[in-house]
């Protein structure tokens, strides 16, 4: 269940700089409801609040979207408009999972969950009517890839740098096979799976059979 609000991790901003994005996160972050999920069930009073108010602040969370991301990529905001079909049916149905769960009215969480159904659809159908104006072009580019290792990434290297290391790591993982396979040429081969666990299973009636003689002699 908490895997579907993950998207929703804390009060971020998306900023859009050519064809990336920057994200940009406030100081006072407003946690995840996937954090206030994550503690087993049941859910006492405290959590069972904090759960609530995490549903009721998606709405206003979600309004960055139309805000921040004007034109993002077509393929990008065709698989974000796809994975929100049937999403008012997904949040009924985790608002009665949470009702046998949490110390909530059932009023209390369908009510939240219809304004997030709510929101939700309206980002939905305003990503469809973008839809045809938006560029299909996913690439960052290199100035923005730029900006997010220095900024985001925290690292110093330029994609040069990182195609060069990725090549180096490359031929090593080439060369280590090459050699693992030139030290193991005589030996003979590998058991097959089925012929280890036959093995296995008859030195356990093995072993049962020796630890049955020895309890029957010894009493």
């Amino acid at each position: 269940m908490a895997q579907h609000w993950r998207a929703f991790a804390g009060n971020s901003k998306l900023i859009p700089v050519g064809n990336a994005t920057r994200i940009f996160t406030s100081s006072r972050r407003s946690p995840a409801l996937a954090e206030a999920l994550s503690v087993p069930a049941p859910y006492d009073e405290a959590r069972s609040r904090e759960i609530l108010t995490r549903i009721e602040n998606i709405p206003s969370i979600l309004q960055q979207g139309p805000e921040n991301l004007d034109k993002p990529p077509a393929p990008f905001a065709t698989v974000a408009a796809q994975n929100l079909d049937g999403i008012r049916d997904r949040l009924r149905t985790m608002a009665s999972a949470l009702v046998g769960l949490t110390t909530l009215k059932p009023q209390e969480l369908n009510a939240a969950t219809d304004d997030v159904a709510d929101a939700l659809e309206k980002f939905q159908q305003q990503l469809k009517d973008k839809l045809p104006k938006l560029q299909q072009q996913t690439a960052l580019g290199r100035d923005a890839y730029i900006w997010f290792l220095r900024n985001v990434a925290l690292m110093p290297f330029t994609p040069e740098e990182f195609l060069a290391m990725g090549r180096q790591e490359w031929n090593r993982a080439v060369a280590f096979e090459a050699y693992e396979k030139n030290r193991n040429k005589d030996a003979s081969p590998l058991r097959s799976r089925r012929r280890l666990i036959r093995g296995s299973k008859m030195r356990l009636k093995k072993n049962f059979k020796s630890a049955s003689f020895l309890r029957s002699a010894a009493f």
